[in-house]
């Protein structure tokens, strides 16, 4: 999948800051607090999310919460997503169930529904009917990066799509050439190949958009130390001990 780099640049101490504040939040039993806090700092946690989520909304996720529409579909998408992300058949049920709720309140044909029915058809093995959501938000938007992400992933995934996987992405690099995520699956691509050039060329652009992240200054060091040469060995110790410093 492409690479999330929303955390990972972070320093792990703003991170743990943030959780200590979603576990007093959780203690106080703020749910709705727990659930705007993850979404503020975009911290990736699931079990947080649908805990909060089900205790404000009630385990089928009928209830308002006291929350206005806007409010309570935000909400909705939010511990969909993070239903997804824990999986497993109580996962898919809970997302299935969030699903519902958002249709009764969203427009059918809207990109927030959609958006979310792909990724509950991609979870659930469907990637025939996520593909062609995908190919509905692309018509819509051709420049929708999510779906052009997502698209290109599941095409990826599936073996005899090599060639409908390159068009796809390339497509994505067309539209979305200043994307950390993009340029990290572009070098991932080349170093598959062979091509440690190019896969250099790719992190330098991830180190480039995301200067703090331990693991892209890790990765394009060891990419230079394959390179070799006394040029790029020094190259190598510089983003090691980055990396090493960030982490």
């Amino acid at each position: 999948s492409v690479l999330s780099t929303d955390q990972s640049a972070r320093p792990k101490r703003n991170v743990n800051t943030a959780m200590e504040e979603v576990d007093r939040l959780a203690k106080a039993k703020d749910h709705l607090g727990v659930l705007e806090h993850i979404r503020a700092n975009k911290l990736r946690q699931p079990q947080h999310v649908v805990a909060a989520g089900t205790a404000l909304l009630g385990p089928d996720v009928r209830r308002s919460g006291g929350l206005s529409q806007s409010a309570r579909l935000a909400v909705l998408e939010q511990v969909c997503m993070a239903a997804i992300d824990v999986g497993g058949n109580a996962g898919m049920e809970l997302a299935e169930r969030c699903l519902a709720e958002i249709k009764k309140g969203a427009p059918e044909d809207s990109a927030r529904y959609r958006r979310l029915l792909a990724l509950c058809l991609e979870a659930a093995g469907d990637l025939s009917g996520a593909e062609q959501e995908y190919n509905y938000l692309l018509a819509e938007n051709p420049a929708n990066k999510f779906a052009l992400k997502r698209k290109y992933c599941i095409l990826r995934a599936q073996p005899g799509k090599e060639v409908e996987a390159r068009e796809a992405f390339n497509t994505l690099l067309e539209s979305a050439g200043g994307d950390p995520a993009a340029w990290a699956e572009f070098g991932r691509v080349a170093q598959e190949a062979g091509d440690y050039k190019a896969a250099v060329y790719a992190w330098e652009e991830v180190v480039l958009a995301c200067p703090l992240s331990a693991e892209a200054h890790c990765t394009l060091g060891e990419l230079y130390a394959t390179l070799g040469g006394v040029a790029n060995l020094r190259l190598a110790r510089k983003h090691i001990a980055q990396s090493l410093d960030l982490d």
